[in-house]
């Protein structure tokens, strides 16, 4: 589980981004009634969002009832490579999804008796699912 860790810690940036773009996306609704064309680079929401120091690039779409901010690792990064996050919002009553986050695996090593072809690789599709 270990070689996950980095993956997950690498992960938050574009949970935390994606979030705070829905939450800004929510209050644009709020402001102007409506949210109009989904602007697809989250510029109308987040501002232009500078690309050089993140690991993560964002897309916005959907409607007002089920806005769609996907967070996607920069394959010039190791650890943001593959990795997918994506925050689902209402925004006419304000709820917001729990993050999907996909593209992080876990190795599972069993120990004992079991020879090497019993190493499992086992893709976790939402590291929210998992319990400690």
């Amino acid at each position: 589980q270990f070689m996950s860790q980095t993956k997950k810690a690498a992960a938050t940036e574009g949970t935390q981004q994606a979030s705070a773009i829905a939450k800004q996306a929510a209050g644009y609704y709020l402001e102007q009634g409506t949210l109009g064309t989904v602007d697809a680079d989250c510029s109308d929401y987040a501002g232009t969002i500078k690309t050089d120091n993140t690991n993560f690039t964002y897309a916005c779409s959907g409607t007002k009832t089920a806005f769609i901010v996907k967070a996607t690792g920069k394959n010039s990064n190791d650890n943001t490579k593959g990795v997918v996050v994506t925050v689902t919002a209402n925004l006419t009553d304000g709820t917001f999804s729990k993050p999907e986050i996909t593209g992080i695996w876990f190795l599972l090593i069993i120990f004992g008796d079991w020879s090497w072809s019993q190493l499992l690789i086992l893709k976790i599709s939402q590291i929210c699912q998992v319990s400690r």
